[in-house]
């Protein structure tokens, strides 16, 4: 029998393919839901904690996210850090980069002006030289009070969603690759030096998990054709996960979507995990038996309309379900399908835990997988090139 693991260890050997105790489980929670989870849980913080619509958690609500990852056992913290985005108006906000955003009390803002808009642009931007030690202290906050017995994962922009937010809207930067490679190329390289100085920020506050986020495919196939993605976005990409495992950190990437065109690529770009396997486009499955061997798998249980619009018992018959599809061999950790967002019930996040803790005990799971769907045939806008040998997956210890 496997022994009882840390809930560190647990994360990590997921992410490395092996098999833990029980299945891990994390999820980027909204502070709305993180609230409601609270008060649910009847944690005496929970009514008076505040956060405001810009990531500035006060102290009380942090101390309030880290009662309710304690409270269910979450086996990793996931937090994003400061771009020093302020409110100039009720709608408006500019961050330290000089990029604008449209706020909203719902979901993320909406970034509507970039910071680069020329070559120009470049010659005296240097994000990496706007990053500084304040833009990760909370991060740092619930590392120092929760300990290094937990994984803590930070999200952090991939390459390509960097450089389409620096450029000031996705549509910008897709017209760069045809009509401006060179300010394309440049504004990547400009991304990537941001990256790396976020990154060796995260390593020094106790971070040892990355996530890439940004979205590069939609639910028929990829958002750009595979020329323009192995052009202006892989060699960027394969760069930033080879870094992140230089400073001794893991990594997995964030993609809704149908994202079977680019599997094979996340793997020899080094990637250790996949996030979220969205139910509506990719079979939780198939996606498992798939990438078994090859590369961990991260999320799937519903949050575009189960842990909006369902009811408790069936989360917790959803949880069963995909544990018992995608937890044999080992290498998959259990998350929503995309974060728990403020439209997700506080009572359906909870018995999303509970449920992952009821049924994700490796000993009442199989220990090989049933057969599962065969891929698709879906295919990118283009053929992809060539590749050489896979990745060797080094042993981190």
């Amino acid at each position: 029998m496997t022994k009882e693991m840390t809930s560190r260890e647990r994360f990590q050997t997921a992410l490395d393919l092996g098999v833990p105790d029980r299945v891990p489980m994390l999820d980027y929670i909204d502070e709305k839901v993180i609230l409601g989870m609270a008060e649910i849980m009847g944690l005496s913080r929970g009514k008076r904690a505040k956060a405001t619509r810009k990531g500035e958690e006060t102290k009380e609500y942090l101390d309030t996210y880290c009662d309710v990852v304690e409270a269910q056992d979450h086996d990793a913290t996931w937090l994003s850090y400061s771009t020093g985005l302020k409110a100039v108006r009720e709608d408006w906000g500019v961050d330290k980069y000089g990029r604008g955003f449209m706020l909203s009390e719902n979901g993320i803002p909406a970034v509507m002006e970039g910071g680069i808009k020329s070559l120009e642009d470049l010659k005296d931007y240097k994000m990496a030289d706007r990053v500084s030690y304040e833009d990760f202290e909370r991060m740092a906050y619930v590392i120092d009070k929760l300990g290094t017995d937990k994984s803590h994962v930070l999200s952090i922009n991939g390459p390509f969603q960097e450089a389409w937010v620096t450029r000031g809207g996705m549509d910008k930067l897709m017209y760069d690759y045809s009509l401006n490679p060179e300010l394309a190329h440049a504004t990547m390289r400009e991304v990537v030096q941001f990256n790396k100085r976020v990154i060796d920020m995260s390593a020094e506050v106790g971070v040892d998990v990355v996530s890439f986020d940004g979205d590069m495919a939609g639910n028929m196939t990829t958002l750009m054709s595979l020329d323009h993605f192995y052009e202006f976005i892989l060699p960027y990409k394969q760069e930033l996960c080879d870094y992140v495992h230089e400073k001794g950190m893991l990594v997995f990437k964030h993609c809704d979507g149908v994202v079977w065109p680019l599997l094979d690529v996340f793997v020899e770009s080094h990637i250790d995990g996949f996030h979220p396997v969205q139910p509506q486009c990719m079979h939780i499955g198939a996606t498992k038996q798939y990438l078994k061997g090859k590369m961990a798998v991260v999320g799937n249980i519903d949050c575009l309309d189960l842990l909006v619009f369902g009811e408790p018992d069936a989360v917790e018959e959803s949880v069963y379900e995909t544990i018992q599809m995608a937890a044999p061999e080992g290498g998959y950790i259990l998350a929503s399908s995309n974060s728990l967002h403020p439209g997700c019930k506080p009572e359906n996040a909870i018995r999303m835990f509970e449920a992952a803790r009821k049924y994700g005990h490796y000993k009442d799971i199989p220990e090989k997988m049933a057969p599962q769907p065969d891929p698709p045939e879906v295919v990118g806008f283009g053929e992809k090139p060539k590749h050489g040998r896979r990745r060797r997956r080094a042993n981190r210890g």
